[in-house]
């Protein structure tokens, strides 16, 4: 009797989440005239890359089918290039190695060893600069010898946003004012972390409600700003186990899916529907909000469509335009001048 009581429980939340999903919320946006064009595509011929960086004139693809090659293609979508990577080091039980590129370097990593390595853009050799110095699931870099990571806080398992400074002693600060909990510290501070590589800001934008943080270098929080929809409270249920983890007692819903940064811009992947908003764009689209980092100011929003039934995985933009990973393509879209002033 009790499975089944907990079976309804789940179903009815599962269904719960998909209405509110679906519904239309109780907020409005305004959707920008022609911010973006259709003006080229590139075809990758696989499916599985992510945007690792861009910088001068390149973009760099990492892919965890092929995680210790660097793939990169000049922006005018011309010539792809790979580079094979050779580590100081492999005797490692790697799990989720990953790249970053801030120019002039590419970092390599594993945050389950812990491990970083960094070598220079066009050297194949990348050098181990950190090991056993912090474990962390999402790592962004700040400067060649600083990041900041996603990490948990050993007692209580709790996430926590920590800077990892390996020219200082102790290397690791943990910093954990930043994330704000509201049911256990995991699932409802979850969401993602970057650097925006020109300014040096460092956003969190939470999954499950309606903020994002935005830091300096030193990761003191300037600003937690909000996003135009109204879900404050993360709307998700856990289970505590008897080892002291939680896990997601049901299925939940997602506010924000991801995002990119530019100078002073957040552009941010929503999965909520508007008011007014055609079912039928909902379905064929992905709905980009366009936020300040500087001040509380929503800017605008605008659809970046599906392809061949298939929705865009990531973003990445250089100003000029904005490119994006849609199956196994790479899209480039030209910004209209001014579109988002």
């Amino acid at each position: 009797m009790t499975v089944i009581a907990s079976s309804g429980v789940v179903i009815v939340l599962f269904f719960s989440s998909e209405h509110i999903i679906k519904k239309e919320n109780n907020f409005t946006r305004r959707f920008l005239q022609h911010p973006i064009f259709d003006d080229k595509v590139y075809k990758l011929g696989v499916n599985s890359y992510y945007f690792a960086g861009i910088a001068n004139g390149k973009i760099y693809l990492g892919n965890p089918t092929t995680p210790l090659f660097i793939t990169e293609i000049d922006t005018g979508l011309q010539a792809l290039g790979r580079t094979k990577i050779s580590l100081d080091n492999i005797d490692h039980p790697f799990r989720n190695v990953q790249l970053k590129v801030k120019y002039p370097h590419y970092y390599l990593y594993d945050g389950n060893i812990p491990i970083i390595y960094r070598g220079k853009l066009g050297d194949s050799i990348a050098q181990t600069i950190s090991y056993g110095d912090a474990f962390f699931n999402q790592l962004t870099v700040l400067d060649s010898m600083k990041f900041a990571l996603r990490t948990q806080k050993r007692a209580d398992k709790q996430y926590t946003i920590a800077l990892l400074d390996l020219m200082k002693n102790p290397k690791t600060e943990l910093k954990p004012t930043i994330l704000e909990k509201q049911i256990d510290g995991v699932f409802d501070v979850d969401g993602l972390l970057a650097t925006e590589p020109e300014t040096g800001k460092v956003v969190y934008t939470y999954y499950y409600r309606n903020q994002y943080i935005v830091m300096d270098s030193h990761l003191r929080v300037a600003n937690r700003f909000n996003t135009i929809d109204t879900t404050k409270t993360a709307n998700i249920a856990v289970k505590k186990l008897s080892d002291g983890s939680t896990k997601m007692n049901a299925p939940s819903f997602s506010v924000n899916k991801g995002f990119n940064l530019y100078k002073d811009f957040i552009f941010n992947r929503s999965n909520l529907k508007g008011k007014h908003e055609p079912s039928s764009s909902w379905k064929t689209s992905s709905i980009i909000d366009v936020y300040r980092t500087d001040e509380q100011r929503y800017i605008g929003s605008f659809y970046i469509r599906n392809k061949k039934g298939k929705a865009m995985s990531s973003m990445i933009t250089d100003g000029r335009y904005l490119y994006v990973l849609v199956g196994n393509e790479l899209q480039r879209y030209r910004i209209r001048e001014g579109a988002f002033k």
